[in-house]
């Protein structure tokens, strides 16, 4: 089992027998946060451009002493990146090290200083992917005042279940569903009318759109024409939260 574990101190001065692994854009655009820093030590912008790396996907450097990981979790370098994305690029993550016979593995807080997703979560991702592992796994943390103190121990946690994965991108799937015609004549009906069910749709507590099961089947999340491709290409490794039925057994006439 990996052993993930949060210290206080700086990432590059990690033994050299520590691989190194951050989040990158699409673009290795690399100008600001620790990405600044990464390309600053290892430079090599062009070499990884050559990878034609995608999102999600993880773009490396094979160096003497250690390997450099390059998580691919947006397109460009001033979007966020979604918790799917940084789940798809931890999964190939582990297989690149696993690949090269990666023992130790330090990074830092990935996707949360300027890329503004929670820790919690993430932490949490980082521990459900290589739970199955024998990597150990150092998230770098540095004083906020640039001391960097000897390295010690900050949290330890070991996760069996897969985390839940917050609301982010059901606001985009949300947004998708008002701007598709179909979608938005169901929505405006169910908010026009107050109904909670309309030929066997209704909308779950954030006002996105549903389809009650069949037969006890799993209620059916209604994606916009344009928007199946993307949502089986990106989504498919994790469900969508659950939807929230209304406790109310009402049908419209």
């Amino acid at each position: 089992m990996a052993i993930v574990q949060e210290i206080k101190g700086d990432l590059f001065n990690c033994p050299e027998y520590f691989s190194l692994a951050h989040c990158v854009s699409q673009d290795f655009h690399m100008s600001q946060g620790i990405g600044k820093t990464f390309k600053k030590y290892f430079g090599c912008v062009n070499e990884l451009l050559t990878q034609n790396k995608n999102l999600g996907e993880v773009a490396e450097l094979i160096l003497p002493e250690r390997n450099i990981y390059y998580m691919i979790t947006k397109t460009r370098y001033y979007d966020k990146p979604s918790y799917q994305h940084v789940f798809l690029a931890l999964n190939n993550l582990k297989e690149s090290c696993q690949l090269s016979y990666v023992t130790h593995l330090a990074m830092p807080r990935i996707a949360c200083g300027l890329d503004k997703l929670n820790w919690d979560i993430v932490f949490k991702l980082i521990n459900y992917v290589f739970k199955d592992t024998n990597i150990k796994i150092y998230i770098c943390v540095t004083e906020t005042d640039g001391n960097n103190s000897k390295l010690s121990i900050l949290k330890v946690d070991i996760v069996n279940e897969p985390p839940y994965i917050p609301v982010w991108d059901r606001d985009i799937i949300k947004q998708e569903q008002y701007k598709d015609n179909f979608c938005k004549e169901i929505i405006d009906y169910l908010n026009s009318r107050g109904d909670e069910l309309y030929l066997d749709y209704f909308l779950d507590n954030d006002k996105i759109l549903y389809k009650l099961g069949e037969d006890g089947d799993n209620d059916k999340l209604v994606l916009p024409r344009n928007y199946i491709n993307k949502t089986l290409r990106d989504f498919h490794c994790l469900p969508f939260c659950r939807s929230s039925r209304p406790t109310k057994n009402s049908r419209s006439n």
